[in-house]
């Protein structure tokens, strides 16, 4: 009568592989091509799972427009036909309807990694730009808090992928809520810490020499990537070192 409903699908390897290995806690980022390989195979993955979704939201409809069709009040329905059909209704909605919340979590996991990875390719790029291509920013002053120049404060060494980052959230529109960039002591190092720019994104702990560390908070849960759980318990020494004083 219904549609047999097959299992839940099994994620490829690959793709279970991005979510094991997108963000993990390095001692230097991974190659510019393997970024960008992750990348795209991350996206493919998120438009497969999204595509699942379309598929079984239609499976969905077409199920209460039969379950409608073969209920509708003009049908002479044998006695306990109509709970059977009922039942064998509801089955396939709660199997199905849970199907597609396993899919959309599984995109909401998916889009973090690729916000993760995304932050990892800025990082390679900042590091690896040819200083005499980075000029210095002129930073603007803000009231919230102390300001440190960058690569002025004990001995980061950190001007130029700070100044790169700062001259490319100045060149990006306004961010709500306004980017900024915080030093902190963190973990027996200078760490530094952006905020995400908006709703589930996450944000990034950098070292002192611009590799992405970890994401403290942010994300599908608000916990970010759980690689630094105690980063705003054990933080110390606050500087604020940017932040985007534009409207």
């Amino acid at each position: 009568m219904f549609a047999r409903i097959p299992s839940p699908p099994k994620y490829s390897a690959v793709a279970l592989l991005i979510i094991a290995i997108a963000v993990p806690a390095m001692a230097g980022p991974l190659p510019l091509p393997v970024l960008n390989d992750m990348r795209a195979r991350t996206v493919s993955s998120i438009n497969d799972a999204e595509a699942r979704i379309q598929r079984l939201t239609a499976r969905i409809a077409n199920a209460t427009e039969q379950f409608n069709r073969q209920t509708d009040p003009g049908n002479l329905l044998p006695a306990g036909a109509y709970e059977q059909l009922l039942g064998n209704y509801g089955q396939e909605l709660a199997e199905l309807s849970a199907q597609v919340t396993g899919q959309q979590t599984f995109v909401a996991s998916l889009s973090n990694h690729l916000h993760s990875i995304d932050e990892q390719i800025r990082s390679w790029r900042v590091i690896n730009a040819s200083a005499d291509q980075l000029p210095v920013a002129k930073l603007p002053q803000v009231n919230d808090g102390p300001v440190l120049q960058p690569g002025t404060g004990q001995g980061t060494g950190s001007s130029n992928w700070l100044n790169a980052m700062i001259l490319q959230f100045q060149s990006e529109p306004v961010m709500t809520p306004a980017r900024s960039i915080r030093q902190y002591t963190y973990r027996d190092q200078i760490v530094y810490y952006v905020p995400a720019p908006c709703c589930d994104q996450l944000s990034t702990l950098y070292d002192a020499n611009g590799r992405v560390m970890c994401s403290p908070d942010g994300g599908f849960a608000g916990g970010g990537d759980g690689r630094c759980l105690d980063f705003f318990e054990e933080r110390t020494g606050e500087l604020l070192i940017w932040a985007d004083s534009r409207s």
